[in-house]
């Protein structure tokens, strides 16, 4: 059973570190083809 949870902490932090980037990538992209800032981010 710890071996499945040291597998699943892996799979849980690679997904959230990919949607972080992804999101800032989208994020940059847009405010560099709008030419306007997004407050939120």
């Amino acid at each position: 059973m710890l071996r499945f949870l040291d597998h699943l902490e892996e799979w849980l932090i690679t997904f959230h570190m990919g949607a972080a980037t992804l999101i800032i990538f989208v994020s940059v992209g847009h405010r560099y083809g709008s030419g306007l800032d997004i407050p939120a981010l």
